[in-house]
């Protein structure tokens, strides 16, 4: 055996280095040289052979491989794209979270993903995919325009306009372009009114305006150009800020916001028209030819009568404006149906309803106390006499309805009725919280144990006023007066404070020199610390507490229910509940309200004394108490769909009250009418008297 193979293995090696090849059937015998130099060229061509196989066997296992993957991540997307499109988003959210992982910039799953989370209400997580999208595709412009509609959403205005600022930058498409020039064009200052009368505020705001007009108020900067005429003060709750006339006179107010400016031109008049009172009241409906005299008065905003030259105006023609003097009007009925009596004077507009009376026709009148609407069924704008039909009260959240008014009584609800004429009624909704409204002068904070602003009726809430650097506090103004930082609140009313804050003087010493310069060229100032015990609000004819020496300053003490005025302590004494004081020093004034005692039983009578020789003579008669303040209410009503929000029904003679037009869906707000007009949603009414206000509603398509 061993023999055999060393035997094969000679014979190998002889054949190794003699072989012979056979060509044309000869046999030819080649040298050791050429026979290694042939072996040498077939050994190439082997290996070359093998390398091209394996790279051949290689390349077609990547490419195989590819395409397994690449239909891995189709039939991945394909089955998140179906539980989708199906709205099953709990199972399409992994799907698309897979594609993700073998395809970050997969834009189509990017986006899915993103509306997924949107749908099940998952902002935060829908905001990030979209992020992280953007990271990995900058350039895809449809993912800054989804991105920024869901910041829009939630109100974010600020990320939207910093996400579409990013697009411009990077993507740079016409529809980014068009996205942020909408945006900026829906960014606008609001006020009530440019003018503002002496000593009275105005609310300014920048803010973005959404599809349904609501309004959402910006952090911006603001300043103004001359502080003598007049000054701004931040709000507690808002980034809103007050304007306040100082003095009559123009000046400028600037917004910075983002790369946004806006300004506006503040105008500070000694009488500001408010509010007008038509005579008679109640417009009852006009036969045609009918004619109607009508006279109107006027209010500033203090409430003192004003004198005004108005122009008067009807919208549809059914009435006739025949004649006017000063502020006087006569109407003619032309036309039946309803219309509309406008009353212009600066930029002071009110607006009156009138029915004009055809043949067989009703109309329906809504009105609403508090918040809530009046639904009714069919919804028309007339109605033949006989038809029937139902009212239903619906309050908002928070609000309950209590009762019928007008021409409707009790509280069955819904209510049917018979058209047997114009119908006008009113709504009463109740609610047992009130509101807070803080503002702040100078430098400071004012910190309390909750950031809601409606409370329950007589929940106490703590307020802590704190003073930045540099600044003291001075006191609080408003509803309530006192120079203690820390206060407690008793909510059993709508109430506005403002905290009050001054800059501390410096500390350096003047030389004498400087004492006598500037006691020669500037005016002493005085400070005024008003304080008050009992139940009962003082006001202050200036907001200010610290005026120039000689400064005439009127102080008003009004008690609440159930108190009197009992008179001042401090550097002032007296019981008139108003004193002017002159400002010539620093004066600490309180306001002293005692509740109403019991009345006690008659005395018993005393017998008859024997007559005296001289007797003494009368004493003097007690001097009459005086009259407990008027308070008034006021009545809010609509016509449309659409709920309102009053601050409150009863208040003082005086003072004001605050109502909010809410349009519903597909509806807009498009005046007010009765004792306020304009187009704001929101305005004040000063309470001189009882009021009725009307919201008037539109649908959306009507415009």
């Amino acid at each position: 055996m061993n023999y055999k193979n060393r035997s094969n293995q000679q014979n190998s090696t002889e054949n190794y280095g003699l072989r012979p090849k056979s060509f044309s059937g000869r046999c030819i015998m080649m040298d050791d040289n050429q026979d290694e130099k042939g072996m040498w060229s077939m050994n190439k061509k082997a290996i070359a052979i093998f390398v091209l196989a394996l790279v051949i066997i290689g390349a077609g296992t990547f490419f195989t491989m590819k395409a397994v993957g690449a239909n891995t991540l189709n039939s991945l997307y394909s089955e998140a794209k179906e539980a989708y499109e199906a709205k099953d988003y709990k199972k399409s959210i992994p799907l698309y979270e897979q594609v993700l992982r073998k395809d970050a910039g997969h834009t189509a799953a990017i986006t899915e993903l993103a509306q997924s989370h949107a749908a099940l209400e998952q902002t935060e997580q829908a905001i990030k995919t979209l992020q992280q999208g953007i990271y990995q595709n900058p350039e895809e412009s449809s993912l800054y325009l989804f991105l920024t509609d869901l910041f829009l959403e939630i109100e974010d205005v600020e990320n939207s306009y910093e996400t579409l600022e990013k697009g411009k930058s990077y993507a740079g498409s016409e529809g980014i372009n068009d996205a942020f020039q909408q945006l900026t064009d829906k960014i606008y200052l609001h006020m009530e009114r440019s003018r503002v009368q002496k000593e009275f505020d105005q609310e300014l705001s920048l803010v973005w305006e959404n599809e349904e007009g609501d309004r959402v108020p910006l952090q911006a900067d603001y300043d103004i150009e001359d502080e003598a005429v007049g000054t701004l003060s931040k709000l507690e709750d808002s980034p809103a800020v007050l304007f306040t006339g100082e003095q009559l006179g123009e000046t400028s107010v600037k917004v910075e916001w983002k790369a946004i400016e806006e300004n506006v031109t503040m105008e500070v008049v000694d009488q500001l028209l408010s509010e007008v009172e038509l005579t008679p009241g109640d417009l009852e409906p006009l036969a045609i030819g009918e004619t109607l005299n009508l006279e109107v008065t006027g209010k500033d905003a203090s409430g003192e009568d004003m004198s005004f030259e108005p122009e008067w105006s009807t919208k549809e023609g059914n009435v006739a404006v025949q004649f006017t003097d000063d502020q006087k009007v006569t109407l003619e009925a032309t036309e039946a149906g309803k219309d509309v009596l406008t009353l212009s004077f600066e930029d002071f507009t009110q607006e009156w309803e009138i029915i004009v009376e055809g043949d067989g026709e009703s109309y329906v009148q809504t009105n609403v106390e508090g918040e809530g609407r009046i639904q009714i069924s069919p919804d028309k704008e007339e109605y033949e006499e006989g038809e029937d039909i139902q009212l239903e009260a619906i309050g908002e959240e928070g609000w309950e309805f209590v009762r019928w008014e007008g021409d409707l009584q009790g509280s069955e609800n819904p209510v049917q009725h018979t058209m047997d004429g114009h119908l006008n009624v009113t709504a009463v909704f109740e609610s047992g919280t009130h509101d807070l409204r803080l503002s702040i002068s100078g430098e400071g904070e004012v910190y309390r144990d909750s950031l809601a602003t409606s409370f329950a009726h007589n929940e106490t809430i703590s307020l802590r006023a704190r003073p930045e650097s540099g600044w003291t506090f001075e006191g609080w103004e408003g509803d309530v007066t006192s120079s203690q930082e820390d206060i407690e609140l008793k909510m059993d009313e709508e109430k506005s404070l403002r905290a009050i804050f001054v800059k501390d003087e410096e500390d350096e010493e003047p030389t004498e020199e400087e004492t006598e310069e500037e006691s020669s060229s500037e005016a002493a100032t005085y400070r005024l610390s008003v304080q008050k015990s009992g139940q009962g609000s003082v006001q202050k004819s200036k907001s200010s507490s610290r005026f120039d020496e000689g400064t005439l300053v009127n102080l008003s003490a009004t008690p609440a229910d159930g108190y009197t005025f009992a008179g001042w302590k401090g550097d002032v004494s007296g019981s008139s509940r108003n004193i002017t004081l002159r400002m010539n020093s620093n004066y600490s004034v309180r306001a002293v309200f005692e509740k109403k005692a019991s009345p006690e039983p008659e005395p018993e009578p005393e017998p008859t004394p024997e007559p005296d020789p001289e007797p003494e003579p009368d004493p003097e008669p007690e001097p009459k108490p005086e009259p407990e303040p008027e308070t008034y209410s006021i009545t809010v009503g609509k016509t449309g769909e659409g709920s309102l929000q009053v601050s409150n029904k009863t208040v003082q003679a005086g003072q004001t009250i605050t109502v909010t037009a809410v349009p519903a869906e597909g509806w807009i707000f498009a005046r007010w009418a009765g004792d306020a007009s304009g187009t704001s949603p929101s305005t004040s009414v000063t309470m001189n008297r009882n009021k009725s206000v009307t919201a008037i509603f539109k649908k959306a398509s009507e415009e």
